[in-house]
C-alpha cells in the first residue's frame, strides 16, 4: 500500500511563510518549518529538492502577493513613479517584511529587483513617454527610481524621516527628471 502525502507544498510554504514575518530568511531552516508544522523534515524535503527551492518558492509566492497587494497600484498614471510609490507604500505598511525582502543581507533582494525591473519594463513599452527609449537608459531610470524608492521606503520604516506624499512624489519625480529634459 503506497502512503498518502500527508502535508503539501503549500503548507510546508505557509509555516515558512509565518516563520519569515518573525525571523526573516535567516530563520528558513527545515529545522525550524519541521518545528513549527510538528513534523518531521523528510516531508520538507519530499516536496522541495532543497531548502532553496523552498526560499525561492518562499519569495515567488510572497512576490505575487506584493504584486497583487501593492505593486500593481497605479497611483500615478506613470509606471516609474508609480514602482516607487508602490515600494515605499509596502514598506510603510509591512515594515519588517519590507526589510526581510529588500534589506536583510540574507534575503533575496537582487531576486526581487529583476522580478520588479521585468515587470517595469512590461509597463513602461505601454507607455509613450517611455517607447524608444534605450535599454541603457531605462536600465538605468529603473537603478535611480529603485535607489531612491528603497532609501525613502528604508528611512520611513524605520521612522528616520517624515514625508508627505507629495514630497515622495517630487523626490521620485526628481530622481529620473535628468532623463526627459
Amino acid at each position: 500500500m503506497v502512503r498518502r502525502k500527508v502535508y503539501t507544498k503549500d503548507q510546508i510554504l505557509k509555516a515558512s511563510y509565518s516563520i519569515i514575518l518573525k525571523e526573516g530568511f535567516s530563520g528558513i531552516t527545515a529545522r525550524n518549518v519541521a518545528d513549527k508544522m510538528g513534523i518531521s523534515t523528510q516531508p520538507i524535503y519530499l516536496e522541495f529538492k532543497n531548502m532553496e527551492d523552498l526560499k525561492v518558492s518562499l519569495l515567488l509566492l510572497i512576490y505575487d502577493e506584493l504584486e497583487n497587494e501593492y505593486y500593481n497600484r497605479q497611483p500615478t498614471g506613470d509606471p516609474v513613479i508609480d514602482m516607487g510609490l508602490n515600494i515605499i507604500e509596502f514598506a510603510k505598511k509591512d515594515r519588517k517584511l519590507f526589510m526581510y525582502m529588500y534589506i536583510d543581507p540574507h534575503g533575496y533582494g537582487d531576486m526581487l529587483r529583476d522580478l520588479s525591473y521585468e515587470g517595469l519594463i512590461k509597463k513602461l513599452q505601454l507607455i509613450g513617454k517611455y517607447q524608444g527609449v534605450s535599454n541603457e537608459v531605462l536600465a538605468d531610470i529603473y537603478e535611480k527610481i529603485w535607489i531612491t524608492a528603497a532609501g525613502i521606503a528604508t528611512l520611513l520604516a524605520t521612522e528616520t524621516i517624515i514625508m508627505t506624499t507629495a514630497e515622495i512624489n517630487e523626490t521620485l519625480e526628481e530622481s529620473i527628471q535628468k532623463h526627459f529634459l
